[in-house]
């Protein structure tokens, strides 16, 4: 007799993620989940799977959305610095050898792109609101474990996204990374606004083919229509 599809062996499956193909289609990198049930955590490894289907991991901890530079020789992924950290920007060779970390933000990286030339990359970045640079929102995140106060106070909508909290009143930057040095340097410096899923800011922006333009989705109201989009120079 089969066994009958459960909850439990549910969450025992692996999930796959979207791939993403090497320029040369050869390979394609791809993330799979599993699921600790006795931990209640995720963890999600990276896998580079050959066009005869063999497929090989590539990272022994936790990575996500992963993207291939232009030469096809170069990963990048976003993973915590410790456990209990933000998702940084990471970047490691594809024919083998260490993850070198390129963001060390206060609230992280959600997602990059590839600029076409290799140069560097096009990072969402999270940020809190009215305190919009990097030094000004790690410092009130340190003001805010000072004053071990755990209530929190909103007037937003959508306040939590399964479990985790929206209410800490973030905004979504868009930041140049260096693949280089890490330099970080903010595209939308001031915007107060959320890129359009709040929840996961994941294909809310592109590039245009000569790296010149980047448009973006904004969660705006502009006579009647929910989403305005609007390019910005590199």
């Amino acid at each position: 007799m089969s066994n009958h599809l459960t909850a439990t062996t549910l969450w025992q499956m692996s999930r796959v993620g979207q791939p993403v193909p090497l320029p040369d289609g050869s390979a394609a990198v791809v993330a799979v989940t599993t699921y600790d049930l006795e931990t209640n955590r995720a963890t999600s490894q990276l896998h580079r799977v050959d066009s005869d289907g063999t497929a090989t991991a590539i990272t022994t901890s936790d990575a996500t959305h992963p993207a291939i530079n232009p030469a096809g020789d170069t990963v990048s992924f976003v993973r915590a610095l410790d456990d209990d950290g933000p998702k940084q920007l990471h970047v490691m060779p594809l024919g083998g050898g260490e993850a070198r970390a390129l963001t060390d933000l206060p609230l992280g990286v959600a997602e990059s792109k590839w600029l076409p030339d290799g140069s560097g990359l096009i990072a969402v970045v999270p940020l809190l609101r009215g305190f919009l640079t990097p030094y000004e929102t790690a410092a009130e995140l340190a003001a805010r474990q000072d004053r071990k106060l755990s209530a929190i106070v909103t007037e937003e909508r959508v306040y939590r996204f399964w479990r985790r909290w929206l209410a800490s009143g973030q905004v979504h930057h868009l930041f140049h990374i260096d693949a280089a040095t890490g330099a970080a340097t903010d595209l939308t410096p001031g915007l107060d606004r959320l890129l359009s899923s709040e929840a996961d800011p994941v294909g809310t922006f592109d590039i245009s083919p000569d790296g010149s333009h980047i448009a973006i989705t904004l969660e705006v109201a502009l006579e009647g229509r929910p989403y305005l989009q609007f390019a910005i120079h590199t």
